[in-house]
């Protein structure tokens, strides 16, 4: 790969924290290198980096930065030339002619494990070389993912290579995706209120609302499975757009069925990727004007996620939510990656702690 791939890119094509290509971009120009036939096979290297919530947690999201930044040095120079991108979070993806790139991941894992002597950090690799006829990119990776996922938590290993038998998890993947449209519109996705009961006097406040997967072949599908897929897919601006309409459309029947019944304000959920692919602000009016439901009846629970990136924006657009009338509220804080010095520069109505922060 030329280094001319790695020049004149635009503010819009990189990642802001680490200046290293952002997912799309990646995903762009990795495609056409594969569909030309006059280059050079690739291997992907799929780096997911470990105790990152923890770190953050002990330092803020400011030294958070500065480490994945530090990460995005190591692989820069470690593959000059190549593809590099931070996809999301703490999750790093390269794409490279090198055939057997053991030698080069063995020295990030290294380097990423004395950054600090107080908390050490793991870096784990998924590799895989698909061959020629392989060119669905978001394959690829999904494949160098699942091979990273397959160590996790093993600090004997620090890669594995992708071979036939993890395939499975990869349909499974793909089943997600390729049947997320028809479960939504066959009602397979269903949206269930959990009570939000106020703890001094023990009365119901309000609901959350949860989408929950029934499928016909797989059964109960967990949230904790198909919304990082639907994430990773760039569809979860979709299910979380469907649960508002759901909520909205309940709202209007149940006030058309008991007129006289007071309604709680239900509380909806924002993925962060959300605010990356769409105008949520506009979508989420769009859909409560449609129905003729008044702002002050949903709650926006915005869900936790690294710190940082383009944290600028989020705040405007948290801070757009409550100009218009919406509480937002941030979503089991302490599940992830934030600590309670990464929320200062926010503005959120309600702070939900969840019960692992506590303990």
């Amino acid at each position: 790969m030329g280094t001319t791939l790695l020049e004149n890119y635009s503010k819009k094509e990189v990642c802001p924290v680490t200046g290293l290509l952002n997912m799309m971009q990646f995903m762009r120009h990795a495609s056409l290198h594969l569909q030309d036939p006059m280059t050079r096979p690739l291997t992907f290297i799929y780096f997911d980096i470990e105790n990152f919530k923890s770190f953050n947690q002990r330092y803020s999201f400011q030294q958070g930065n500065r480490f994945l930044r530090y990460v995005a040095d190591l692989l820069r120079e470690t593959f000059p030339g190549d593809l590099v991108s931070r996809f999301n979070d703490d999750h790093f993806v390269v794409a490279t002619p090198i055939e057997q790139p053991d030698r080069q991941v063995r020295f990030i894992h290294d380097h990423v494990r004395i950054y600090d002597t107080h908390l050490p950090l793991e870096l784990k690799a998924g590799i895989y070389r698909p061959d020629a006829d392989v060119t669905d990119v978001a394959r690829i990776v999904d494949r160098a993912k699942i091979a990273c996922n397959t160590i996790k938590n093993t600090y004997d290993l620090v890669w594995a290579v992708f071979d036939p038998s993890m395939e499975e998890e990869l349909n499974f993947r793909s089943y997600i995706v390729r049947n997320f449209s028809k479960a939504v519109m066959g009602g397979h996705i269903m949206v269930y209120y959990q009570p939000e009961v106020r703890t001094m006097t023990r009365e119901i406040c309000g609901f959350e609302a949860l989408a929950r997967w029934k499928d016909p072949v797989y059964g109960t599908i967990s949230p904790s499975v198909f919304v990082p897929v639907l994430e990773d897919a760039h569809l979860s601006p979709q299910l979380d757009l469907y649960v508002i309409d759901q909520v909205c459309a309940s709202m209007v029947q149940i006030q058309r069925d008991i007129p006289d019944w007071s309604l709680l304000r239900i509380s909806v959920n924002l993925s962060r990727a959300d605010f990356r692919l769409m105008d949520m602000v506009q979508a989420v009016e769009d859909v409560r004007l449609r129905h003729g439901v008044a702002r002050q009846m949903l709650n926006i629970e915005v869900t936790e996620g690294v710190q940082g990136d383009d944290e600028t924006f989020l705040q405007g657009e948290i801070a757009h939510f409550r100009a218009l009338g919406y509480e937002v509220w941030m979503d089991d804080f302490g599940s992830g990656y934030s600590s309670l010095n990464n929320i200062k520069d926010y503005v959120f109505d309600v702070l939900k702690i969840d019960m692992n922060f506590l303990r």
